[in-house]
């Protein structure tokens, strides 16, 4: 068999490294970034045991670090750094995986827990923190990193386990590449008619990137007119909504409204995107969900933990798109974001199509975050 397929050869050894790292952390297992004199080596702070985050810190020694993205620098009160910054914090010796965690999440302000710390924000514009921080991201992870480089006379002990493949090693050009072109091609990979209640003639088309394996539906409603501007829906994933009915949220009552509107319209396209909690995954959203009950909003919420107001990536649906053939589009939306996000990404958006859900006490509060934080175009009567 040739050995040239993509992927298996050459320079995309590289992207191949980067991209397993994601299961690495997944998995609790740490990561070693080989660029620089030393390895740096990288562990999520959720995945990762606390017998293994004393190994890590025993092997860096004095150089064992925690490090945060910029948003939950802000959140814990630290000056210093800007807009996809890495929040670096020295550790005391044997500092528990406990206290690293009420850091990165549980505990925004905990005096106990911070005076043990010497919180020294970097700058990530080109860093490899910066780059981890994404990585954990994209794994649906806390954003926070132990790191330790070798402690003097132990970075054999680290070449040693890189050597027999027990610590994986990427670099920090394969991190960067990754990190700039997941969800930006796709590839098609089944589909069927499958009838819906308000959409008899509908059907499911599977996509997968070609870089993360991550899979996302398009739902075809009878024959969208894609010369006169297709109605297109985006909808991201929402497990708690669209699927057991959530009233916290407005998510499942809008996947239902804009499968009957397109129905209505004679036909148009609903993205299902593989984008859970605007991003963040399921885990995290009701990590949000709890900070919620304790009195923050939505977007609050994930900043605290870490997060952006809005981790989806949009490229995705536009490569969607165009696989299947609609790069003119009426997009039914009340984000700008969206509009924005495609038109960046080459699709002409010829109008918007509003789409109003039903508001209740419980989701009150979203929806008022929504059109007073994160600019959706709803009337003050809908949220």
């Amino acid at each position: 068999m040739a050995m040239d397929a993509p992927g298996l050869t050459g320079s995309d050894r590289v992207l191949l490294a980067a991209e397993r790292a994601i299961d690495e952390f997944r998995c609790g297992r740490a990561v070693a970034v080989v660029d620089g004199p030393a390895p740096a080596v990288y562990a999520s702070i959720e995945t990762a045991s606390p017998a293994s985050a004393l190994a890590l810190q025993a092997m860096g020694g004095s150089e064992a670090s925690l490090v945060l993205s910029s948003e939950r620098g802000v959140a814990l009160g630290l000056s210093g750094g800007g807009r996809d910054c890495a929040f670096v914090l020295p550790l005391p010796p044997n500092a528990s995986l406990s206290d690293m965690v009420k850091l990165a999440a549980e505990a925004p302000r905990d005096a106990e827990v911070l005076k043990r710390f010497s919180l020294a924000p970097k700058s990530a514009a080109v860093d490899v923190d910066r780059l981890i921080i994404q990585m954990l991201k994209v794994a649906w992870l806390l954003p926070a990193a132990l790191r330790v480089t070798a402690a003097p006379g132990r970075f054999g002990e680290i070449q040693a386990l890189m050597s027999s493949h027990i610590l994986h090693s990427v670099s920090a050009d394969g991190l960067a590449r990754l990190l700039g072109t997941l969800d930006q091609t796709v590839v098609k990979v089944s589909e069927a008619h499958i009838p819906l209640a308000d959409a008899a003639d509908a059907r499911f088309v599977c996509f997968r990137t070609s870089v993360g394996c991550r899979e996302h539906l398009a739902v075809i409603v009878g024959l969208p007119d894609g010369a006169n501007g297709a109605p297109v829906r985006l909808h991201s994933a929402c497990l708690t909504g669209d699927v057991f009915g959530s009233l916290r949220c407005d998510c499942g009552d809008q996947l239902r409204q804009s499968v009957a509107a397109l129905a209505a319209l004679g036909g148009g396209v609903l993205l299902y995107l593989a984008q859970e909690g605007r991003g963040i995954g399921l885990a995290n959203k009701l990590r949000a969900y709890a900070l919620q009950d304790a009195g923050r909003d939505t977007i609050d919420a994930d900043l605290q933990l870490g997060f952006r107001p809005d981790e989806r990536q949009y490229g995705i649906a536009a490569a969607m798109l165009r696989e299947l053939g609609y790069q003119r589009i009426r997009l039914m939306t009340n984000n700008p974001e969206k509009i924005d996000a495609l038109t960046r990404a080459g699709i002409e958006i010829v109008g918007r199509l509003p789409l109003l859900a039903t508001i209740t006490p419980q989701n009150q509060r979203y929806m008022d975050a929504k059109r007073t934080r994160a600019r959706h175009l709803l009337d003050p009567a809908q949220g």
